[in-house]
């Protein structure tokens, strides 16, 4: 699994549309509304998912209405660390990644 935290800069017209969009996304139940903090328009999130899932996800995110950027502020991978402390890492897709 992995831990992730992200901020969107969304459009101040588009920040109800975002928030709708973003409710769509179910490994965000794990970060209750409440816990969002908005600042103008920034929206600071809290995910959890699987790490391979992850790449896919942000890509997604990327691309609701409304959302002008998407940082990823920081990401915990520990707990997929095999016995000898690395990890399997997702393939490369040079259509989409530089």
């Amino acid at each position: 699994m992995a831990i992730t935290s992200l901020v969107l800069t969304i459009a101040d017209e588009d920040l109800p549309d975002v928030l709708r969009a973003l409710a769509n996304y179910p490994i965000l139940d794990k970060a209750p509304v409440h816990d969002v903090r908005l600042s103008s328009t920034k929206l600071a999130l809290v995910l959890e998912c699987s790490s391979l899932a992850l790449p896919s996800l942000l890509q997604e995110m990327e691309r609701i209405p409304g959302v002008v950027d998407l940082t990823m502020v920081y990401a915990n991978f520990e707990e997929d660390l095999l016995a000898d402390g690395t990890m399997p890492c997702p393939s490369r897709d040079p259509e989409t990644q530089s």
